[in-house]
């Protein structure tokens, strides 16, 4: 029980990273392309 709660954190805790990272690339995204305009 213990185990599969913790590995769910840790799963919950990659996916949350992932959007921060997907949300970084946008954000970067968005300033190039502010720039080539």
């Amino acid at each position: 029980m213990k185990t599969k709660s913790s590995s769910r954190m840790k799963e919950e805790q990659v996916i949350q990273k992932r959007q921060e990272e997907k949300e970084v690339e946008e954000e970067e995204g968005r300033q190039e392309d502010m720039n080539q305009g």
